[in-house]
């Protein structure tokens, strides 16, 4: 699967670019349209997103959310959870975060 708003295209034939950048066959080229005067400009951060929407819908999308959710249910049926009164995690640990979390879940050795 390619998460490419613009896809790269194959160069069938040597060919030279108006500003003189010299093609050769065999090779790949790419449109860029946000990189202008040496930086990155993106007009909308949700422009493009590999789930989007509409037309551009991934189609992997509910069975990776129902994965989501499965793996979940599975986690909660083995594991039992309790609450840390005094917040001490021992050894070297991840925290996920969400913009709203609900439960913060900690990786530890």
């Amino acid at each position: 699967m390619n998460v490419q708003l613009y896809d790269p295209k194959g160069i069938l034939k040597d060919d030279v670019l108006p500003d003189g950048t010299k093609l050769k066959a065999g090779g790949m080229v790419t449109y860029v349209p946000y990189f202008k005067d040496g930086f990155f400009h993106n007009s909308s951060p949700f422009k493009f997103t590999a789930f989007q929407a509409a037309p551009r819908i991934c189609l992997g999308k509910d069975s990776a959310y129902l994965q989501m959710k499965m793996t979940l249910a599975i986690l909660c049926r083995f594991f039992k959870y309790i609450q840390d009164d005094d917040n001490s995690i021992n050894g070297t640990w991840t925290e996920a975060h969400c913009n709203q979390t609900l439960l913060t879940c900690h990786l530890v050795d």
